[in-house]
């Protein structure tokens, strides 16, 4: 469906407005077809999407009943989960997975949950998926890449931290 707006006014409003709202925003025939074939196919639609969402929330937990070092922060979401990541500092790891990481020239986008925190909150390592469009084929590839980048920055980083062990010595 393309862009669409339509305008209800409740009865109280003076005709005018209704008059040049429906100048300003006309109602094309193909638009109003879209709304009808929507209304008479909504519960499919909302049936679709719903087992979607569902299909999406298994692919996260299978994610994370295959990485024990992955856990979820919170999950009351309907399409969206924070992930803990055993990395020190989720910014500088998205950054990294941005800016560095590639697996055949793709990488995948995560959101540093510390955006979406209070001021006191301390970067844990803690990530935001938001799975809400996602079809269930990209969702599973996109954390397949995650899982290969957070392999291999485990062990840059710990590679990091036992060439400075090293140096100390």
């Amino acid at each position: 469906m393309g862009d669409l707006t339509i305008i209800v006014f409740h009865e109280t409003l003076s005709p005018k407005i209704e008059l040049i709202a429906s100048d300003l925003f006309p109602i094309t025939p193909y638009e109003l077809c879209l709304i009808d074939n929507f209304l008479n196919d909504s519960s499919k639609i909302l049936h679709d999407r719903l087992e979607q969402i569902e299909q999406n929330r298994t692919i996260i937990q299978n994610f994370i009943e295959n990485r024990e070092d992955v856990s979820v922060a919170y999950a009351n979401s309907i399409s969206s989960v924070f992930l803990k990541l055993p990395v020190p500092n989720a910014d500088t790891f998205v950054e990294w997975l941005l800016c560095e990481y590639n697996r055949d020239k793709r990488t995948v986008f995560v959101a540093p949950s510390v955006f979406f925190h209070s001021e006191q909150y301390e970067d844990e390592g803690e990530i935001l998926i938001d799975y809400r469009y996602l079809n269930p084929e990209i969702l599973e590839e996109g954390l397949d890449v995650l899982q290969d980048a957070l392999d291999k920055y485990l062990g840059l980083h710990g590679t990091n931290k036992a060439k400075n062990d090293i140096g100390e010595g």
